[in-house]
């Protein structure tokens, strides 16, 4: 079923685009989420992704039909998804790279929180 797995602790750079573009899939088992930035990093290099229903993360994944989105605390279902995964009886289809780009980039999210702080100053007359 699972023939091989990495556990390389913290990467950045370079290093970080190979292997999310090597994975077969990214798993994000949050159950809070404070900004999943490695999860747009994962779809922005077509990772398969397993999440759980936890942020924008998921909303973005369950709205284009990609990844496998799981209830948080459902650790059964968690095991039987991964198992159905692993096991190749369960397909996961990853995010386009353009849709991941289109909403994720450094660029649309400076754009953001732009609009978030100006409409927040306009608000409080600052």
């Amino acid at each position: 079923m699972f023939r091989q797995g990495e556990v390389c602790g913290y990467v950045r750079g370079e290093p970080l685009r190979d292997y999310y573009s090597a994975c077969d899939l990214f798993v994000r088992a949050a159950t809070d989420e404070g900004g999943p930035v490695a999860s747009f990093e994962a779809m922005g290099c077509e990772a398969p992704i397993f999440s759980t229903d936890t942020g924008i993360a998921a909303e973005v994944l369950e709205a284009e039909g990609a990844g496998v989105v799981v209830p948080r605390r459902d650790y059964g279902r968690w095991s039987e998804v991964l198992k159905n995964i692993l096991t190749r009886k369960r397909k996961v289809r990853p995010l386009d790279r353009d849709i991941a780009v289109k909403n994720f980039s450094w660029n649309t999210l400076g754009k953001k929180y732009h609009f978030v702080y100006q409409d927040l100053a306009e608000m409080y007359n600052l």
